[in-house]
C-alpha cells in the first residue's frame, strides 16, 4: 500500500514538473506578448493620412516591405505608417482581424497593408507602385480611414 501511495505522488509530481515546462517553455518559444505594440515612428494624430502595416516576426515578404513602408514615411510627411506585428502579440493579432472585418476581408496573411479605403495582402514591385499612387490620391484628394472607424 505504502508503495502505491509513493508511486502515485511520484507520478504526480514528475506530471507536474512536465505540466510546468510546457507552459515555460511554450512561453519562451512563441515570446507572445499581450499589450498592445504600435511600433510606429510617429504620432499619427497630426497627419493627413495613417498607413496600417500588419507584419509578421520573421515572415519573408514582411521583411522586404518594411524598408518601402520607411521610404514612404520619409517621402511624404503628410503620412503616419503605423506598424504591428501579429504573430507574437496577440492584441494586435485581434486589432488586425478587427481591422481586416472593416474591410470586408478576412485577416489570412501577412503583410497587410490598408490605406484609406483600398487593402493589398502580400507584397511585390507592382504592389510598390500601387500602394505609394493610393497615398499620393488619399494626400491630394482625401480618403476615408476605415480602419479608425
Amino acid at each position: 500500500m505504502k508503495k502505491n501511495v509513493k508511486a502515485i505522488i511520484a507520478i504526480g509530481a514528475v506530471a507536474l514538473v512536465v505540466v510546468l515546462g510546457v507552459f515555460l517553455i511554450e512561453g519562451r518559444i512563441t515570446g507572445r506578448i499581450t499589450e498592445p505594440v504600435d511600433d510606429d515612428k510617429d504620432s499619427s494624430e497630426d497627419k493627413l493620412l495613417t498607413v496600417y502595416f500588419f507584419w509578421g516576426d520573421g515572415c519573408g515578404f514582411c521583411e522586404r516591405q518594411k524598408p518601402f513602408m520607411d521610404e514612404l514615411e520619409e517621402k511624404y510627411k503628410e503620412i503616419a505608417v503605423l506598424r504591428y506585428e501579429t504573430w507574437r502579440n496577440l492584441d494586435n493579432a485581434d486589432l488586425f482581424k478587427e481591422t481586416a472585418k472593416k474591410y470586408g476581408i478576412e485577416a489570412r496573411g501577412v503583410p497587410t497593408t490598408f490605406i484609406g479605403d483600398r487593402h493589398w495582402i502580400g507584397f511585390n514591385d507592382a504592389m510598390k507602385e500601387d500602394m505609394e499612387a493610393q497615398v499620393q490620391k488619399c494626400i491630394s484628394e482625401g480618403c476615408p480611414d476605415l480602419a479608425s472607424q
